[in-house]
């Protein structure tokens, strides 16, 4: 979406072109319809979250205040709520957002895209046909390990906008980055020879919400080794040793590139290289 912006020839008028601004934004354009929204007051966080699992496959939850609007999403499901009332869609684009973020990560979801976050959605590319490291190690006749890869990942903010003198619409705003992956378990690292000392590991932790991948929790950094337990320093959570086989490598620029250096050899300085101008390009 582009604006433009015409400039006069005065000072704060005195460039001789048209400034144009191009914005990273898409406006969505859904149906003015009228739903029928099950109404519950909101007590906690707690609260909201039970229903939230409770109805997962059925409704949408969104809190509005001191009340909680919830919306059916499956044909046969019933209003939940203590009083129900009928809303315009245009009317309430807080709630829209929420049901086009939700219908989102459903199609998402069914495209085994791996989910980081809700709210903005957060997704990465297939690891399979969109690993930036698989793609700049053929020159050097390797192949990248299935476990270790670079792959752009996509943050798509469903948002209200005002912009001057127009009436409130709703977007996505979609920027893109990317990330890197260490998916083996300490233990199997350090049977490949590659030792987590001096790196922080987290552990795997299910979402609530079955279409978000599980989230790493940091526990500290690996102060040494004695057989399959790491011990800890800069611990969180009072968490001091962890069985290797249960942590992971947090995958940042440091440990991600040890791991190369490990598998690679004399070749992963020009593997870095290589992988750096991808990731510039």
């Amino acid at each position: 979406m582009a604006v433009q912006r015409q400039r006069s020839n005065s000072f704060s008028r005195n460039a001789s072109a048209d400034r144009q601004l191009v914005l990273n934004f898409a406006p969505i354009h859904f149906e003015d319809a009228e739903i029928i929204v099950g109404v519950t007051p909101y007590k906690d966080r707690d609260y909201l979250r039970s229903l939230r699992q409770q109805y997962s496959d059925t409704h949408l939850f969104h809190r509005e205040k001191n009340q909680i609007l919830s919306v059916a999403i499956a044909s046969e499901a019933e209003v939940v709520g203590e009083t129900s009332e009928t809303v315009k869609l245009s009317n309430n684009l807080y709630l829209c957002a929420s049901l086009v973020r939700n219908a989102l990560i459903n199609f998402l979801y069914g495209l085994n895209r791996r989910i980081l976050e809700y709210d903005p959605i957060e997704f990465v590319a297939n690891p399979a046909k969109d690993n930036l490291l698989a793609k700049v190690l053929p020159p050097f006749g390797l192949e990248a390990p299935d476990w270790l890869s670079v792959c752009p990942r996509y943050i798509a903010a469903i948002r209200t906008v005002s912009f001057d003198q127009q009436p409130m619409s709703l977007g996505l705003a979609l920027n893109a980055r990317t990330k890197r992956w260490i998916e083996l378990p300490c233990s199997a690292l350090i049977e490949k020879g590659i030792s987590p000392i001096g790196f922080y590991v987290s552990q795997r932790v299910e979402s609530s919400d079955r279409r978000m991948a599980p989230y790493p929790k940091l526990l500290g950094q690996v102060q040494s080794i004695a057989g399959d337990v790491l011990t800890l320093t800069d611990a969180r959570s009072g968490i001091i040793s962890v069985q290797a086989n249960e942590v992971f490598l947090e995958p940042r620029r440091e440990a991600f590139n040890y791991c190369l250096d490990r598998l690679f050899r004399e070749q992963a300085t020009d593997i870095k290289e290589s992988l750096d101008k991808e990731l510039a390009a």
